[in-house]
């Protein structure tokens, strides 16, 4: 800009521009040293207490069992139907005699095949295998969803079952006969014994365990003294089966039918007690939350799809509405 004044003005002289090339020198010289020049930094961990940050964890719906719809749909069961029940999350498996019936969740009839293999003691679902797994009195079948084809699995010894339940990576099956057992098969990569868990582990000597659920790293269990004529439900770490908590209903035990129980949200447990035709909701520390008289008598129930439960009774299937606890 200097340089263009002097030459508009025809004044420049030889020192003018030795003058301006002087300090452009400098300018640039001082550039390069700016370029060049190493800055040291020295930093320090920040350090963060509890009180820094926050994380809340999603909680799940807290089902309202006070508030249960009244039944939306119903299944009819017809007369030499088994009540087990079982559901994939899309999908419920009901026996609809002499049929295995899998319904939709507006409880359509999605497929079925014939059922010729005798009585039925329970149904789950296996996420790792993909199936359903149906235990018979002495044997357990393995069921696909897709083709509904039915397949026996060899590698069970022959015993008398009462119960099953699968985890992830196992199946847990109680025995029917007093004094109890919990036998475990690995599922993957194929379903082969691992060990049987015998009392004074998980029941006394005049105990039966009548059902087993899997949730969330924890087996309930619901236990029957047939002489004491009671009934009560423990929650036991699944690998350890060490004892959690154990909660005992006010329940008089009258019929020769087994008791059981489902898994609900939050880690809460509902019990269907036949002999006085009530619904008991317990809390995740083993605690009564809420208490409902169910009528038609119901003998199973599962939480299907979380926005769903379903109870199974002597003559059908039953399909309720959940309302949330805000």
């Amino acid at each position: 800009m200097k340089l263009t004044e002097f030459n508009n003005a025809q004044k420049t002289t030889h020192q003018d521009i030795d003058l301006l090339i002087s300090k452009m020198s400098q300018i640039r010289s001082s550039i390069m040293d700016l370029e060049e020049t190493c800055f040291k930094i020295t930093t320090h961990p920040l350090i963060l207490n509890d009180t820094f940050i926050d994380i809340k964890k999603t909680n799940e719906h807290d089902v309202n069992l006070s508030s249960l719809s009244h039944t939306y749909k119903a299944i009819h069961r017809p007369e030499g139907g088994f009540q087990s029940l079982a559901c994939d999350g899309q999908h419920l498996l009901i026996h609809q005699h002499p049929n295995l019936c899998l319904f939709d969740r507006d409880a359509n009839i999605v497929t079925q095949t014939v059922w010729s293999y005798g009585e039925i003691r329970d149904m789950c679902w296996s996420v790792t295998l993909g199936q359903f797994i149906v235990l018979g009195a002495n044997s357990i079948f393995c069921i696909n969803e897709n083709t509904m084809s039915i397949k026996e699995v060899d590698t069970i010894r022959e015993q008398d079952w009462i119960s099953c339940t699968c985890s992830e990576t196992v199946l847990f099956v109680a025995t029917n006969e007093c004094a109890s057992s919990i036998v475990e098969y690995i599922l993957f990569p194929a379903i082969e014994f691992v060990r049987e868990r015998k009392h004074p582990l998980i029941c006394k000597k005049d105990e039966f365990i009548v059902g087993v659920v899997y949730n969330n790293a924890n087996l309930a269990l619901m236990v029957m003294n047939m002489f004491k004529k009671s009934i009560h439900m423990e929650l036991r770490n699944a690998k350890t089966l060490d004892r959690i908590w154990l909660f005992q209903p006010d329940i008089v035990c009258t019929q020769k039918i087994t008791f059981r129980c489902c898994s609900l949200t939050c880690d809460q447990w509902l019990i269907v007690d036949y002999e006085t035709g009530r619904l008991l909701q317990i809390t995740k520390d083993g605690k009564i939350k809420e208490t409902i008289k169910y009528y038609p008598c119901p003998y199973r129930a599962i939480l299907f799809d979380q926005n769903k439960l379903v109870l199974s009774g002597m003559n059908g299937v039953h399909l309720h509405a959940i309302h949330w606890h805000e």
